[in-house]
């Protein structure tokens, strides 16, 4: 089973419900060819590359935590969860293993597009809320809805936070992965923990 990391705040919004979309910069995008929605084409070698995730596919939700059980004690801590562990350092999430996993998430469709090209829709798809950088999701405007042009600054803000500045103006192909949080997750949930 494979892996997805996402920063605190967009993991945060996955399992809360608000986040079921993300993107996925294409490596060297810049010389893509889309030939359909689930697959490109290196203009320069001719090769053919597909998204790395599959429609059905689940994947677990990679988060920053400790196995105590090396430490002779029992249990998992997890910072997102808000864990206090004490001296003990984090192990990085890009090498969380998936038995260690709390959340998964069935990816529901994959297409390519420039990172520009997203929707108003799609941000809020993505987790646009508010100002994404401050790290707080506050309540939208008064009619119920953030704009539109907010909307997708508040989206270029947080892809150029994540991936460096000038990402958004540079505008690469993605993949656009949809997604839901699996049934599973309580029952994941349930054995671990009891």
């Amino acid at each position: 089973m494979q892996g997805i990391n996402f920063t605190e705040p967009m993991f945060k919004a996955v399992i809360e419900g608000r986040k079921t979309q993300t993107r996925r910069i294409i490596k060297d995008s810049d010389i893509v060819c889309v030939v359909d929605a689930g697959t490109v084409l290196y203009e320069s070698t001719g090769e053919r590359v597909k998204p790395r995730y599959k429609v059905g596919e689940t994947l677990y939700l990679k988060e920053p935590y400790f196995d105590c059980t090396d430490e002779g004690q029992e249990g998992l801590y997890y910072r997102y969860r808000g864990d206090n562990m004490g001296l003990y350092v984090w192990q990085n999430k890009r090498f969380m293993p998936a038995k260690y996993a709390r959340y998964f998430i069935k990816i529901t469709g994959v297409r390519c597009e420039r990172l520009q090209d997203i929707s108003y829709e799609d941000c809020l798809d993505e987790g646009i809320t508010c100002d994404v950088m401050k790290y707080t999701y506050t309540p939208k405007d008064t009619d119920g809805y953030i704009s539109k042009q907010k909307a997708i600054q508040d989206f270029a803000t947080l892809i150029n936070s994540i991936h460096g500045e000038g990402t958004w103006d540079a505008n690469p192909y993605v993949w656009v992965y949809d997604f839901e949080l699996t049934e599973e997750i309580e029952k994941n949930i349930e054995v671990k923990n009891g």
